[in-house]
């Protein structure tokens, strides 16, 4: 039996994809976890200091550090991986490659973590963005010029670390279908409450306003407290579950990412393996990941939103447009792609 070299796997939290990479990892590689709960803010210094210790006496004896985003919690393995000389990868998701202050997102708007990222990104052996917009970007989609400019060289020109672009990667069984029954003029969309301002909520609460016909989906989100008057075409479902959302992605005949910045869009791949027609903001990967099989809105008006809505409401071969959206995924974001190309780049750096 090969023995199997060990990695150190670090996460701020073990969410969905995140788990998915860490299942990628455990099929060739002894991997060894370093997760804390660092959303406790508070504790920062603590886990700090932990994570110090952790690794001053397990790097000696790992073959390589992968990371997941750029954070508090990259800063000390980078570190301790260029002293040690063990290749340290740092997947680049989204929030760790930007700052946008008028949505309150963005790891570089907070000046400490944006140093922590910026010598995370430095001491790496090799940088994997989900999206070559990571890196380096010009969003003209929003009117506040001072944010146009995202990516982790525009905000760090001095970094030299190269860094190999990793596209996400989607179970395509878990979210095609073969058979659907699409509702005429409905409308899908995925965030959280949190994410309401960045996924585009307020315009499409206003577009739903001018377009009562249709139906507005909205999964992951509770109805706001804080807006009134929303329109009775507007269907808050809460959280699902993955069966729960796919028999959503199944029905709507649209799937709308109106994101302010987006670092890949999985969401909308899903809603594309159900054969919703994509409707997409023109920022970060979104208009790669759409192509030609739906529509782009190039600058956030409600005005030429509701003419792409008028247009897709009018195309005559919808069926045969969800179809082409779907086969697009399969095609270029399958998750044993992604499987295939991080395990190359940490087998030929080891």
């Amino acid at each position: 039996m090969i023995k199997k070299e060990k990695l150190i796997f670090v996460a701020p939290i073990l969410n969905s994809f995140i788990k998915k990479d860490y299942q990628i990892l455990k099929q060739e590689f002894k991997v060894v976890k370093n997760i804390y709960s660092w959303h406790q803010k508070i504790l920062t210094p603590v886990f700090l200091i932990r994570q110090f210790f952790y690794f001053l006496f397990i790097t000696p004896s790992c073959s390589c550090i992968l990371i997941e985003f750029g954070g508090y919690w990259s800063l000390i393995p980078s570190i301790f991986g260029k002293i040690y000389n063990k290749p340290t990868f740092i997947v680049i998701h989204g929030t760790d490659g930007c700052s946008i202050p008028s949505i309150n997102y963005g790891s570089y708007r907070k000046k400490i973590l944006a140093i922590f990222c910026e010598y995370s990104f430095k001491y790496a052996h090799r940088l994997l963005p989900v999206s070559d917009s990571l890196m380096k970007i010009k969003n003209t989609y929003s009117d506040i010029k001072s944010e146009e400019l995202q990516g982790v060289l525009n905000h760090f020109p001095s970094i030299k670390t190269p860094y190999t672009t990793l596209h996400n990667g989607l179970d395509i069984n878990t979210w095609k279908v073969d058979k659907v029954v699409k509702e005429e003029a409905s409308f899908i969309t995925v965030f959280t409450n949190t994410q309401f301002l960045r996924k585009g909520g307020d315009l499409i609460l206003s577009i739903a306003k001018k377009n009562r016909h249709c139906k507005f989906y909205m999964a992951g989100m509770t109805r706001p407290n804080h807006i009134e008057n929303i329109s009775a075409n507007v269907i808050f479902l809460g959280k699902l579950n993955p069966e729960e959302l796919k028999t959503y992605y199944k029905k709507s005949r649209f799937n709308l990412q109106l994101a302010v910045f987006e670092g890949f869009g999985l969401a909308l791949c899903e809603g594309m393996l159900s054969q919703c027609i994509p409707i997409g903001s023109s920022v970060n990967a979104i208009p790669q990941i759409i192509g030609d099989t739906g529509y782009i809105l190039k600058t956030k008006d409600i005005n030429k939103l509701q003419l792409l809505i008028n247009k897709a409401l009018s195309d005559k071969n919808k069926d045969e447009r969800g179809k082409r959206a779907q086969e697009r995924i399969k095609s270029l974001y399958p998750l044993e792609k992604r499987q295939k190309k991080l395990i190359e780049i940490i087998k030929v750096a080891i």
